[in-house]
């Protein structure tokens, strides 16, 4: 399966770079193969904001990293990134929420 992700493997230390990073790393061995054109693509992988629409006849995988808080500063910005998740999120075939194995009890 050809998968057009909407963000190019990152270093970092971040939660969403280690989780983009995480995708590049293992889902080659399960079959999945990385394209940077939205037209070769079997499937359009979006993440946060990353998400400035797909075909109708394309699936839509949304991988949520949850949502930014209004009292955090973030203003104008947060809810319009806001908007833009809630959007991808109405519109996809199936919503992830990665995390870390330290996560789970």
């Amino acid at each position: 399966m050809k998968v057009f992700l909407d963000q190019e493997n990152q270093s970092g230390i971040g939660g969403v770079n280690r989780v983009i990073a995480g995708i590049y790393e293992y889902l080659p061995a399960h079959g999945i193969e990385f394209v940077n054109q939205l037209a070769l693509a079997d499937v359009y992988h979006a993440h946060i904001a990353a998400y400035h629409g797909v075909p109708k006849d394309m699936p839509l995988v949304v991988s949520s990293h949850g949502m930014l808080w209004t009292d955090d500063g973030w203003a104008l910005l947060g809810q319009k990134t806001n908007q833009l998740c809630i959007s991808a999120y109405m519109q996809a075939d199936v919503v992830t929420a990665p995390l870390s194995l330290s996560q789970i009890p």
